[in-house]
């Protein structure tokens, strides 16, 4: 019993941390009152048509807050749009699907875009293979964000469980299997939360911002042109030399443009 009663303590103790953390992850993530007036002074600037003034206001308000979201970048997106530019529009769209990857606005607006440019931006080559393209799908449902939450409780739901079997488990089957099913759940968060972390510290995208940019075989403006790029194409960005990307896209490969050519997500 002693021995029982030690394990659930370390176990309370483990879920009193987790919650201390994540208390202080949300504390950190609040949002400056004077950003949500200063927002919304910008937003009453784009809906009176003012949008170059809009969207400056909204990037000088990132860069002094340190703040991005989605609500941000959507609203960037839709300014640029308004300007007909859909190459920078579609960028900011995407930076704010990040974000949020089930915002329905977001996501109904990128395809919009995409439609009207007559793009085809779907699954990047590195989702190639069926078991790939469904995983890196799961991943896309949430932000880190939401990966940690997800993490988290489900790592609460586990702890619960695994008292529960310390004290039931003898008697009933069932919170056996439900342990197990937690720890599986638990395990598999975890996983999809550390590749979603990777992903977002390795993988760079960007959209290019017009139609008819060259892609050189080599950094060098005098070089031979490997393939052209249409405004609003998402690429793999693999390296940086100077003032060039190096990129892939899906169809075309790799090849070398000028880093003004190209809107980073």
């Amino acid at each position: 019993m002693k021995i029982r009663l030690s394990i659930v303590g370390l176990i309370i103790a483990n879920l009193m941390a987790a919650g201390m953390t994540l208390s202080f992850y949300f504390i950190g993530r609040r949002v400056h009152p004077e950003y949500r007036k200063e927002f919304s002074q910008a937003a009453s600037l784009q809906e009176s048509g003012h949008l170059n003034e809009a969207i400056r206001q909204y990037q000088e308000l990132r860069e002094r807050y340190g703040i991005e979201s989605c609500n941000l970048y959507y609203n960037i997106g839709s300014a640029y749009y308004a300007l007909s530019q859909p190459g920078r529009a579609l960028q900011y769209y995407m930076k704010a699907r990040k974000l949020k990857p089930g915002d329905r606005h977001v996501r109904r607006n990128i395809s919009y875009v995409e439609k009207k440019l007559n793009l085809d931006n779907s699954l990047p080559e590195r989702e190639n293979g069926l078991f790939r393209r469904y995983s890196f799908r799961i991943i896309g449902f949430y932000s880190i964000y939401g990966w940690t939450i997800f993490s988290v409780a489900n790592y609460w739901r586990f702890c619960i469980g695994i008292i529960l079997l310390i004290f039931f488990g003898s008697k009933r089957k069932f919170f056996v299997y439900l342990a197990l099913i937690l720890g599986i759940i638990f395990v598999l968060g975890l996983s999809f939360t550390g590749t979603k972390a990777w992903l977002d510290t390795t993988t760079r995208e960007g959209v290019a911002l017009e139609s008819g940019v060259p892609a050189m075989y080599e950094h060098d403006d005098q070089g031979q042109i490997a393939f052209t790029l249409q405004e609003g194409m998402v690429v793999n960005i693999l390296s940086e030399w100077r003032d060039w990307y190096e990129i892939r896209t899906n169809a075309a490969g790799r090849g070398w443009v000028k880093r003004t050519a190209i809107g980073e997500i």
